[in-house]
């Protein structure tokens, strides 16, 4: 990320990530927070406003949701096992039924989704497992001297079928009410109608207003 800034000569900049791109979205701004206090000078670019979209502030919570929700389908689907010839139908069942009720609520997986997955790779992501004991903390609760701190203003998307449920993002409010130097809205949830995890291919006018309306107050 800092050598994208760079090499787009950025002197400031709105910073939106997806799923648990919004933790490396926000990780980052916690980390150039943490590098100016510590030697004691500005960074030379600004993060003017965090958009973190379907992003869980804790793994393991997030894990468990997901987990819940599917037995919640295993259940209501349990005639169907018994209608079907093999184990392997019942799990495509489920699998299906979770996508289009949790993840993409539309028809068909959109194109970009597809090619998203297909072309993700393996070495660099080993799934949510991996990093299930992520939990975003506060910069305050790091050894370092809390003078100069401030978090960007922040907005959460969800969607309200989201499996990145409220218990998944609770832990925000906390981290960003108490540590904005924002002169307007420090923190902002939108809970976006009828969408689930990928509400930007959901709804893309809906998120893209959000998404306008945000960095419009923002940058400054």
């Amino acid at each position: 990320m800092d050598e994208l800034v760079k090499a787009l000569q950025l002197k400031s900049f709105h910073l939106l990530g997806h799923s648990f791109g919004g933790i490396l979205a926000y990780e980052f701004a916690k980390s150039k927070l943490a590098d100016g206090n510590a030697i004691g000078i500005e960074s030379p670019y600004k993060c003017l406003s965090l958009i973190l979209a379907n992003t869980p502030c804790n793994m393991q919570t997030s894990l468990d949701e997901c987990a819940r929700l599917e037995e919640e389908i295993k259940v209501e689907m349990t005639s169907l096992k018994t209608l079907s010839k093999s184990d392997s139908v019942f799990a495509t069942a489920i699998k299906d039924r979770l996508r289009k009720r949790y993840e993409c609520r539309t028809q068909d997986i959109p194109e970009p989704l597809v090619d998203a997955i297909k072309n993700r790779g393996v070495a660099a992501w080993s799934g949510p497992e991996a990093v299930c004991d992520y939990v975003a903390h506060s910069p305050l609760s790091q050894s370092c001297d809390s003078a100069g701190y401030g978090l960007p203003s922040v907005l959460l998307i969800r969607g309200e079928f989201d499996f990145i449920t409220d218990d998944c993002t609770a832990g925000w409010r906390s981290i960003f009410t108490h540590n904005s130097t924002s002169r307007g809205n420090a923190y902002r949830e939108e809970i976006m109608q009828h969408c689930a995890h990928y509400c930007h291919l959901e709804d893309g006018q809906t998120f893209g207003d959000l998404v306008k309306n945000h960095c419009f107050i923002n940058d400054y």
